[in-house]
């Protein structure tokens, strides 16, 4: 069966104004899906930044007691360094590599460390300075990754006197607030409501 074929006569103005019809409804669909690109990009960048938040606060005792010990960062102590440095000497260019290596990652592991108590210091300020949950919130937090003997949510919960649920929750906004604080804008969740 053959498709019937038909002819259609428009005018100048109808053909200008069904392409331009078509030109808007294209730029419309770009748009969304640029628009949606982008909100998926803040969303992935600021998943980021909490996994980096709870993986910072998660390794931060062990990183301050490395810190702490790190030769490079006892700078008093430079017969260690230089002993370090001597065992070092006889061998190759590479090794001159993994020294500078060491010590640029002991510096910048003091340099976050450094940031990371600022900021904890300015979250327990606001807390401080808030109500009784916000207060909690930052004692949740501070016992799940800050303390070397860590507490878990049950014994929170029993602690405070209110459910597993709740401490989840007050660790999760803790972690949230703390990202702000540690990534500035970034950390922030960016939504319409």
């Amino acid at each position: 069966m053959a498709e019937e074929k038909v002819l259609v006569t428009l005018t100048r103005e109808e053909l200008e104004a069904l392409a331009t019809e078509a030109a808007l409804k294209g730029a419309a669909m770009v748009m969304d899906s640029m628009a949606k690109t982008q909100e998926e990009k803040l969303l992935k960048m600021r998943k980021r930044r909490l996994h980096n938040t709870r993986l910072l606060l998660r390794n931060y005792v062990m990183m301050k007691e490395n810190c702490e010990e790190a030769v490079y960062r006892r700078t008093a102590a430079k017969s260690d360094f230089d002993f370090f440095q001597e065992l070092m000497s006889d061998r190759d260019r590479s090794d001159e590599m993994i020294i500078a290596s060491i010590r640029e990652s002991s510096e910048r592991t003091a340099l976050i460390l450094s940031h990371i108590d600022k900021m904890i210091a300015v979250y327990k300020d606001y807390c401080s300075r808030s109500g009784e949950r916000e207060r909690r919130q930052y004692k949740v937090m501070k016992s799940i990754y800050m303390l070397k003997s860590k507490k878990t949510v049950r014994e929170l919960a029993e602690e405070y006197s209110v459910t597993d649920r709740t401490i989840q929750k007050d660790r999760e906004i803790a972690e949230e607030r703390l990202s702000v604080l540690f990534f500035g804008i970034d950390g922030l969740r960016i939504s319409d409501g």
